[in-house]
Order: structure tokens, then C-alpha cells, then sequence
């Protein structure tokens, strides 16, 4: 097997012709003068924060209306039932959101 770097040094023993080397040299300063085209993913986060918030207050005011209906308010949501919130990207990527209702801030860690 032939080592890349040897192949490179021995690869061309032919002298530039100026001309080229001109032509070389315009390109590389006509490429470093152009403004950098960068892709911005900001955008697709904010949507995907903007979707996730959507569904939570979208969830939140089915579970409020749900309360209403069966008039007892504060046992809306400790009925033990656990939910999911699904979300695909267009890529394929899924995010699995479980709500527990008897979650709370304030346990700690054995």
C-alpha cells in the first residue's frame, strides 16, 4: 500500500506555467471575497420550541376543559392517567414526551 503523502510529493514534477498560477491565484481571492453563505439552524429550533409550546398550552387547556366539564377542577389531572406527546421531524427523528401528573418538583432522590 502506497502511503498518500508519497504519492503527493511524487505525484507531479512538472513546473506551473504562470499563466495558471495567475488564474489560481484570481479565483481563490474572487472565492475569499464573496460573503460566506452560512446555513442557519435557529430557525428550525424556534419552530420545534414554538410546535412543543403549542401542544403543552394546547394540553394544558384540554385538561382545563375537561376539569370544567366534570366540574372538580383540581382532580383534572391527578386521575393517575399518564399521556404522551409525539412530535416527528421531517428527517425522521421522533421526540417522545411523557406527562405524569403525580410527578412533582419537590421529591428527592433516595
Amino acid at each position: 500500500m502506497t502511503d498518500w503523502r508519497a504519492v503527493m510529493r511524487d505525484g507531479d514534477d512538472a513546473p506551473m506555467v504562470p499563466e495558471r498560477a495567475q488564474e489560481i491565484r484570481r479565483a481563490v481571492i474572487a472565492a475569499a471575497q464573496q460573503p460566506a453563505s452560512t446555513a442557519v439552524a435557529w430557525p428550525w429550533s424556534l419552530a420545534v420550541a414554538a410546535v412543543a409550546l403549542i401542544v403543552l398550552v394546547g394540553g394544558a387547556g384540554d385538561m382545563a376543559r375537561r376539569a370544567a366539564l366534570e366540574g372538580d377542577a383540581p382532580a383534572a389531572g391527578l386521575s393517575g392517567e399518564r399521556r404522551q406527546v409525539q412530535f416527528a421531524t421531517p428527517g425522521g427523528t421522533r421526540i417522545i414526551w411523557e406527562l405524569n401528573p403525580e410527578f412533582t418538583l419537590m421529591e428527592t432522590l433516595p
